[in-house]
């Protein structure tokens, strides 16, 4: 393989391995969001740095998610399906039904394509 198609196919495992850390950070977020920090008696519950650490958690995650969010929205449409199924980890033959392409066009060009895409946009130098 050349260096290009190597440089190309890991950026696009790159991106997929950080979409499913994506899909992880929406249920941390549930998560955070569903955690009590008052007891009934009306005391908090664990310590201060817990706390803190919980909150500096949560805006990281709804900060991460709003940037992915911006990136999407400046995808096409099919890219941002895509996109968001790959987040929602469904399977690639759930992603054609919903798109309406053949499974080799999708697989081969129209995944790749929209994961190169993303890797563009997004405004970290990650990929």
């Amino acid at each position: 393989m050349l260096k290009a198609e190597n440089n190309e196919k890991q950026s696009i495992e790159n991106v997929r391995d950080f979409l499913f850390e994506i899909c992880d950070l929406k249920t941390q977020k549930k998560l955070l969001e569903s955690v009590s920090s008052v007891q009934m008696d009306g005391m908090p519950k664990g310590s201060a740095r817990e706390a803190d650490a919980r909150q500096m958690r949560y805006e990281y995650i709804c900060e991460t998610l709003r940037v992915v969010n911006l990136t999407l929205s400046e995808m096409s449409s099919t890219e941002r399906v895509i996109i968001r199924d790959v987040i929602d980890r469904r399977s690639d033959s759930e992603i054609v039904a919903q798109i309406g392409y053949s499974l080799s066009y999708y697989y081969h060009t129209m995944k790749k394509s929209a994961l190169l895409h993303f890797a563009k946009l997004y405004p970290l130098a990650m990929f």
